[in-house]
C-alpha cells in the first residue's frame, strides 16, 4: 500500500470527512472509526469537524509499514 501524499506545505491546512476519504482511500465509515478509537483527532474550528495537515500526517504515519501477518493452525 502506498502511503498518501498531503498537498505541500501551505497550500491545504485542514481536510473534512470528504475530502480526507479521497485523499487516503478510506471510507467516511472507517474513518469514523479510526475517531471513535483515538486514532484521529479532529479539531473543530467552526463547529465541523477538520482534520490538520499535521494530525493526518501523524495518523498515517502510525499505519504499519508491512502487513499483517496471518497464522495457520
Amino acid at each position: 500500500m502506498t502511503r498518501a501524499r498531503l498537498e505541500p506545505a501551505g497550500e491545504k491546512k485542514a481536510y473534512t470527512y470528504d475530502e480526507l476519504s479521497d485523499l487516503v482511500g478510506l471510507s467516511r465509515r472507517t474513518l469514523y472509526n479510526h475517531v471513535k478509537a483515538g486514532k484521529l483527532i479532529p479539531t473543530y474550528p467552526t463547529g465541523e469537524p477538520r482534520f490538520s495537515a499535521k494530525e493526518v500526517e501523524r495518523w498515517i504515519g502510525s499505519w504499519p509499514a508491512e502487513p499483517p501477518v496471518k497464522e495457520t493452525a
